[in-house]
């Protein structure tokens, strides 16, 4: 009988789950988007990220958080991608996020966004796809590959596009520099000057 309750209310804790539906990403599925054709562009795809993350990953969240992203998006605002310091991401990662989020602005603001919208905002919500799943890898192997992947590809047409050519940038360490080798005094190989005249005994003829 108390297995009958237990699993009875395991159900109901899954189908409310399942059920929930955040105001976010209801209102963003019914915006009407304004702005410019690169903000329109990114309230969808931020629309069906939110969307994904709320109704197949289950992760409301971040689902909340992208829904607020593509809600400004849809008005028009200037939206940037993910700060990798506000994700705890693991320190081996940081640096290779942080090159590749300075890289996409950098052509972002080259003119990608005016050139190529559409592809401008994929890009961009495929790298915010990667620091997201990048923050969940200890169970989400396939889904980093595959964001990131996604993100390294649009880049390139989008840098091919605006005949943009990134800069080279620093490493995200700096190297120690090489040991400072100690000098000492050359060693002695001859004399440099003739031995002394030995003392005479003071009663030698």
């Amino acid at each position: 009988m108390i297995m009958r309750w237990v699993i009875a209310i395991m159900v109901m804790v899954n189908v409310a789950a399942c059920a929930v539906d955040s105001k976010e990403v209801r209102a963003l599925g019914q915006a009407q988007t304004m702005g410019n054709p690169f903000t329109q562009a990114l309230a969808k795809e931020y629309r069906d990220f939110s969307s994904f993350e709320q109704d197949n990953m289950k992760d409301y969240a971040d689902a909340i958080h992208f829904g607020r992203k593509g809600l400004a998006a849809a008005q028009g605002d200037e939206v940037l991608p993910e700060p990798v310091e506000d994700w705890d991401i693991r320190q081996e990662f940081l640096g290779e996020l942080g090159l590749a989020r300075s890289r996409l602005i950098a052509v972002l603001d080259a003119g990608a966004r005016q050139i190529v919208p559409e592809e401008s905002a994929k890009t961009q919500v495929y790298y915010d796809c990667w620091v997201e799943q990048q923050e969940e890898s200890w169970s989400s192997v396939k889904e980093v590959s595959y964001c990131k992947n996604k993100f390294m590809d649009g880049l390139r047409n989008l840098e091919q596009a605006v005949n943009f050519r990134p800069a080279p940038m620093a490493p995200s360490y700096q190297p120690l520099p090489p040991p400072v080798a100690e000098s000492y005094p050359a060693p002695v190989t001859r004399l440099t000057q003739a031995p002394a005249t030995p003392l005479r005994p003071e009663n030698a003829n």
